[in-house]
């Protein structure tokens, strides 16, 4: 649609003012609203610019993984576990229900608990990791991704994770990548009997 000309906008103020009889405070309230060209009010919409490491539409799959594992590659900066709060961010977990994110059934509701799982073997291996090689992906359904991953820690060791990615249907985070599960595989599984 074209402009026509010039089009002002102003600010219309109005104040309220209550008083309480049975007390001496005033009350003086200032509301803004912005009027458009038509005389009607107009409420502005600001678009947010896209935060880094923040689960949106613009992110496809593989960026969530990527951005996820980076995250924890420098877990402590800006802060002592900022990377763990980055995946906290994309968990895809119910508050009041308890979850197999990490392949057993706990209560990941608070995130004091998710961070925990963390600390321990073969999660911890995460932490500062030296590289991420990325083995292998798999289209489960339309609206589910798993991409396999080898962790190669400073200590050299080695161990392979699974991210389940799930696509969000309906809502405010319709389309939005969150992750359903990380897991660790057994190194016993894989190997040639």
């Amino acid at each position: 649609m074209g402009c026509l000309g010039p089009t002002r906008w102003h600010v219309a103020r109005s104040h309220h003012s209550s008083v309480d009889k049975g007390s001496r405070s005033h009350k003086n309230v200032r509301r803004a609203a912005i009027v458009g060209p038509e005389g009607g009010e107009y409420i502005p919409i600001r678009k947010h610019k896209r935060q880094d490491g923040v689960p949106s539409l613009e992110l496809t799959k593989e960026d969530a993984v990527k951005i996820q594992l980076a995250a924890l590659q420098k877990n402590d900066d800006p802060y002592q576990d900022a990377g763990v709060e980055l995946l906290y961010r994309f968990a895809d977990l119910d508050p009041f229900a308890r979850s197999k994110y990490f392949g057993w059934n706990l209560d990941l509701g608070q995130f004091t608990r998710f961070q925990r799982v963390f600390h321990i073997r073969p999660f911890s291996l995460l932490l500062r990791h030296r590289t991420a090689e990325y083995l292998s992906s798999l289209q489960v359904s339309e609206l589910e991704w798993r991409q396999r991953v080898r962790i190669t820690s400073v200590a050299k060791e080695q161990a392979t994770f699974e991210f389940t990615l799930r696509q969000r249907l309906g809502g405010l985070y319709d389309g939005i990548f969150y992750t359903q599960a990380l897991r660790a595989e057994d190194p016993s599984e894989n190997a040639l009997l």
